[in-house]
């Protein structure tokens, strides 16, 4: 016998639209390389332990859980979450928490005079309102800002200056009203009580606040202007006392998140309520099939909850420091982080659909990379910044040397992999020939090995991350089909057909893609005894 192409086990190269196969018959060296596209960027997790973004067209060897990496093959999905990392964003709707970054990397001060020790130089009353330097019980040191609004959307601003698109930045102030009145918080492109917001901010109600409070917000502004810090009358027109004092706006960067191409993009979830949650809603493609992912990483808190917030409410709990889920599936990345998912089956016509996460608890998480995909099951993270994103279909193909696949004595197709969802028969995990002349292995529940010279061997029913090696003697009146060590079935009366191409995720360049990890990929150009087929499989 020969192994006339091998692929794969721990040997790989790759370079745009190539992955490597090879033949090394008699030390002889040969190159096979397959022909890999996908027409988008996408991710994987490198050497290192981290999500890399790979460029268009590079073939992705995928090294989670798995030192000797394995090749990572996906069908088209899209990410319908429009801000996968920026938790900041106004997209974000927050209740009883709060988005925190790391202060420690806060750049230089917005804010011209927000301590008013000396004057309030830089602030303007709005609408009728006074402002005044306030130095009797103050909030700290010598002074702060009293205001007295009028009837009426009465307030007060300061020119924060020209704040960049997509940075993130937080802002903290203390202040306590009198009399029970409340304010308004808001960012705006001009300096004024009304109007527009700054994109991706919020307007936020602040509560009466009797005793001095301090308040910290996220923001990642979704569009570059010159910003105004606005504070107008939140009392229904009536007349407003409100003192503020320690007002600061700083660009932070995240903390350490577990991706190359965004290593400090990671967040604080910190809930003060135990009915805190963050949510996002997006509208699906039809597709019945919704699953969520967020990467996660334990603080104070290692609980918490992905909840399909929009029809049924339906709660999926993680437990990290266990490493456990009651019906979602946790997914190990490195340095503390894991990826979570939860997936849901709408009814149809319900096509929008929405997400929380929550902590159930007082305390924080860190928090990277949600996703919501019209899929069965999580594909790799797809960043988005504004906007849907869609990651394209992987897809491997080889026009094959004569002497690779033996075209009249037969020969044997094996492959290592690990299956990454249990998606529906048609979906292909490789196939030779082509349309009309072909053999082929797809399916999932059950395992289908198949050939149009009258073989429909099935057997073995996938299950999402286990690892499966498999085997297809071929021979005129003699094929046996292998999975793990076991014969699931014969066919001793069936042909095979002429092959010259193979293709490792899709039939005939198709579009019915199977999501897996290949570890290993071999041809044989005779086909092997049954012991010996025994052996090969045997995991």
């Amino acid at each position: 016998m020969a192994n006339t192409m091998k692929f794969g086990n721990g040997q790989w190269a790759t370079k745009k639209d190539s992955i490597l196969a090879f033949n090394d018959e008699n030390a002889n060296f040969k190159p096979l390389p397959f022909t890999a596209s996908r027409a988008s960027t996408a991710t994987v997790v490198n050497k290192a332990g981290l999500l890399e973004t790979v460029a268009s067209g590079i073939p992705r060897v995928d090294y989670l859980s798995n030192t000797s990496g394995a090749y990572l093959l996906e069908p088209s999905s899209t990410n319908l979450i429009t801000q996968s990392e920026a938790f900041g964003n106004s997209y974000w709707a927050k209740s009883g928490a709060s988005i925190e970054g790391d202060a420690s990397t806060a750049g230089s001060e917005k804010v011209v005079n927000g301590d008013f020790e000396t004057n309030t130089t830089g602030w303007g009353a709005l609408s009728g309102g006074t402002i005044t330097r306030n130095t009797v019980s103050p909030i700290s040191g010598s002074a702060d800002l009293k205001f007295i609004g009028a009837s009426g959307w009465a307030g007060f601003s300061t020119l924060l200056g020209t704040l960049s698109i997509g940075k993130t930045f937080e802002l903290s102030f203390t202040y306590r009203t009198v009399g029970g009145a409340r304010a308004i918080l808001k960012l705006r492109p001009t300096n004024e009580s009304t109007g527009a917001l700054i994109s991706g901010t919020p307007e936020i109600l602040l509560p009466s606040a009797s005793v001095n409070t301090t308040y910290k917000y996220i923001y990642t502004l979704g569009e570059t202007s010159p910003v105004y810090l606005v504070f107008t009358d939140g009392s229904s027109g009536s007349a407003t006392e409100m003192y503020i004092d320690n007002v600061s706006i700083k660009e932070v960067q995240g903390f350490a998140s577990p991706s190359a191409s965004s290593p400090l993009g990671a967040f604080k979830l910190v809930a003060s309520t135990t009915t805190d949650y963050i949510s996002a809603t997006a509208i699906s493609t039809g597709n019945n099939n919704i699953t969520v992912s967020y990467f996660v990483k334990a603080d104070t808190l290692s609980n918490f909850s992905i909840v399909e917030a929009f029809y049924f409410g339906t709660v999926t709990n993680f437990d990290l420091s266990l490493e456990t889920s009651d019906n979602g599936k946790i997914e190990k990345i490195g340095n503390g982080w894991y990826r979570c998912s939860a997936s849901y089956t709408y009814g149809v016509g319900q096509e929008i659909i929405a997400t929380q996460l929550k902590t159930g608890a007082i305390g924080s998480i860190y928090i990277f990379g949600a996703q919501l995909e019209a899929q069965s099951y999580p594909t790799s993270y797809i960043p988005t910044a504004g906007s849907a994103i869609t990651r394209l279909a992987d897809t491997a193909s080889q026009t094959v040397p004569d002497g690779v696949i033996g075209q009249t004595v037969g020969g044997v197709v094996y492959m290592d992999f690990i299956a990454q969802n249990s998606g529906s028969n048609s979906q292909s995990h490789f196939w030779m020939g082509s349309a009309g002349s072909e053999i082929g292995v797809y399916g999932s529940n059950p395992l289908i090995f198949y050939s149009t010279g009258g073989v429909s061997i099935q057997g073995a029913n996938l299950v999402t991350g286990e690892r499966y090696k498999i085997a297809l003697a071929f021979e005129t009146n003699d094929y046996a089909a292998y999975v793990n060590g076991v014969q699931i079935g014969v066919d001793l009366s069936a042909t095979y057909p002429n092959m010259s191409s193979i293709y490792l995720n899709s039939y005939n360049n198709g579009t019915e893609i199977q999501k897996k990890k290949i570890n290993d990929f071999r041809l044989y150009n005779t086909r092997l005894s049954n012991s010996e087929l025994v052996k090969l499989t045997t995991i």
